[in-house]
């Protein structure tokens, strides 16, 4: 074939732009060629599609350069001999076909195989440029280029005129490049609520971000842009993480999978010995109540639970809370607003620590304190042979009778700081008597069955047992006197 008669056809190569994004190159090629996105979409596959038209090399330039315009990849191939009409109607050909002269690097594949992906009923049909004859005037010093006819689908190239809009792009709607939501413009979708100015594709951002350090193979992982692709993952939790990052990251793979979110156990060192403190840590401020509480009731099994879920309650509140500061602060320097929200707070561990020995004092002082002295008073009832040598003297401590009235005044002592403690409470001693303790008909009585007599003070109060002779305030008299803080 001479080359003033050769015959060429466009091939996409299945690749966009280095700097396009797939979803919206797909919707300009399903303007430009009037098909839907999915079919336009499956022609920036990663396969190489011809397009199954013979053309002359100046009208495959001419397509060429409309759809490197829309962002897509392509380039021109010779054929040797004109196509049967059979693949002009998308069927693949009978019999061999001869082996074509590409004008791309052989390295691109091409071939029949490629041919039978090409969407059926689409052709093109060659150009027939009339030029303008003498008599009529150019409309201006450039003159319009010729309209290709693309199976009766005419398609001019527009030059970048001021004055005309842009034909991929309506005018008062934008297009979510994530979930492919309409809307007015704005600074974020309101259907899936990425930040547009943030948002990457995955296969953009793939290329674009760093590789990091391989990992061991034994342990393949998950890519972590999946963690949440809505907001900007890796960045953001990376900000909100501030120490430890590596170790919390590999964790937090675990908690996604290939349809979203999911839950899983795992283990925390720290949340089973010091949970608490370790909330405190890392600012989980409402976590650490519900953990201070669940520890004073269940503290063993509590402290497991905790060790098996901490990971996945710090990865729920990360993102929580970074979607809380890009929806609040989208345009206020969002970034640092997320570390501020995360990182970690040695401070507030310093100050927890002294609120809780101020804790445990006050309860020891006010609630225990009390208690600890009645076990105290319980312990001196029990008279030894040396303590009643010392409180009866030597004419009564080897009476029997003596030393069990002794032991008998110290344990109605105690009955009766109990009831100044729980019925009594707020009343002097020196403002009750037997009545009032209920005590008036059974009043206890001493080893000579004589009754003790009760006497109150501000602070303290008496027993006192008349003795062996029966008579009150003589020198047989046993007493005990017991404080009452």
């Amino acid at each position: 074939m001479s080359p003033s008669n050769a015959q060429y056809r466009v091939i996409f190569s299945g690749e966009v732009q280095p700097s396009e994004d797939v979803e919206n190159v797909a919707k300009r090629l399903a303007v430009l060629l009037k098909m839907s996105p999915a079919t336009a979409r499956g022609l920036i596959s990663r396969r190489p599609r011809p397009v199954p038209k013979a053309l002359d090399l100046a009208t495959a330039e001419k397509l060429k350069h409309l759809i490197v315009k829309a962002g897509a990849d392509c380039y021109i191939e010779q054929i040797e001999e004109p196509l049967p009409r059979s693949i002009n109607r998308g069927e693949a050909p009978e019999g061999p076909r001869p082996r074509p002269r590409s004008l791309r690097p052989h390295s691109q594949p091409i071939g029949p195989a490629s041919e039978e992906l090409a969407p059926r009923g689409w052709g093109l049909e060659p150009v027939v440029y009339t030029p303008p004859s003498k008599s009529e005037k150019p409309e201006s010093q450039s003159p319009r280029e010729p309209e290709l006819s693309l199976g009766g689908l005419a398609l001019a190239e527009i030059e970048e005129l001021p004055a005309e809009p842009d034909p991929f792009k309506k005018p008062d709607i934008i297009v979510c490049p994530k979930c492919g939501h309409e809307q007015p413009p704005a600074e974020e979708c309101r259907a899936c609520g990425i930040i547009f100015h943030k948002y990457q594709p995955r296969e953009n951002q793939a290329s674009e971000t760093p590789p990091a350090t391989p990992k061991p193979a034994a342990r393949p992982r998950q890519s972590r842009t999946r963690i949440d692709p809505g907001v900007q993952a890796i960045q953001d939790l990376e900000l909100f993480l501030g120490t430890n990052v590596q170790t919390y990251m590999d964790r937090f793979d675990n908690f996604r999978d290939g349809t979203g979110e999911r839950f899983a156990l795992t283990w925390h060192w720290p949340a089973l010995f010091v949970p608490f403190f370790w909330a405190i840590y890392r600012k989980l401020w409402l976590w650490a109540l519900l953990i201070f509480i669940s520890g004073v009731f269940l503290p063993l099994i509590s402290n497991v639970g905790w060790a098996l879920t901490a990971n996945y309650i710090y990865f729920r509140h990360a993102r929580g809370s970074i979607k809380r500061v890009r929806r609040l602060f989208g345009k206020a320097d969002p970034e640092t607003r997320i570390a501020q929200a995360g990182g970690t707070s040695a401070g507030a561990v310093w100050a927890s620590v002294i609120l809780i020995v101020l804790l445990n004092y006050l309860v020891f002082k006010v609630i225990l304190s009390p208690f600890l002295d009645l076990a105290g008073d319980m312990s001196d009832a029990m008279v030894t042979p040396h303590q009643a040598q010392n409180q009866l003297g030597p004419d009564l401590a080897d009476d029997p009778n003596a030393v069990s009235t002794l032991t008998s005044l110290g344990f109605t002592g105690v009955v009766v700081k109990i009831w100044l403690m729980g019925p009594g409470k707020g009343r002097s001693p020196d403002e009750v008597t037997w009545s009032d303790m209920n005590l008036a008909d059974k009043q206890p009585v001493d080893a000579w069955n004589n009754p003790i007599r009760y006497q109150g003070y501000p602070d303290s109060f008496e027993l006192r047992s008349a003795g062996p002779d029966g008579q009150f305030d003589s020198s047989d008299d046993i007493t005990r006197t017991m404080l009452v803080h």
